[in-house]
């Protein structure tokens, strides 16, 4: 499909006659299981051609394949309209807080600054340093 670059292909339809019930909606449709690697480049499946002419034509959300959205799911995701922004293909991936994350780091550099008191105090009673 697309030559030398490991980013993702999207094919954009624009429609300004679309049905009155679809009018404000966008379908996205990740068909990145649908590809086979070839050289120089991924060559879609008839398989998958066949699967995104029928989704396209239902206007529907499918699991790992297709979401129907709106405009405010877009502004949502700062108009970033790749599929897989809303389509998951793999399991849902479940991203901590960076708060949480922020806490447990300086909690780890307290208990390591301890830890490193603690050696300071085993190895001066050694009679040694760190640095020997």
């Amino acid at each position: 499909m697309f030559y030398n670059t490991t980013a993702p292909g999207i094919i954009l339809l624009l429609n300004r006659h679309k049905p009155e019930e679809r009018k404000g909606q966008f379908i996205l449709i990740n068909t990145s299981a649908y590809f086979v690697k070839e050289k120089p480049k991924n060559v879609l499946t008839d398989e998958g051609i066949a699967v995104i002419a029928e989704v396209y034509r239902s206007w529907e959300t499918r699991e790992k394949l297709s979401k129907v959205i709106n405009l405010d799911d877009l502004r949502a995701s700062d108009f970033n309209i790749s599929p897989s922004q809303f389509v998951e293909i793999n399991s849902k991936v479940q991203h901590r807080p960076i708060n949480e994350i922020l806490i447990d780091l300086a909690v780890a550099r307290a208990e390591r600054e301890n830890a490193d008191i603690e050696l300071d105090k085993v190895l001066s009673k050694l009679g040694l340093s760190k640095e020997e």
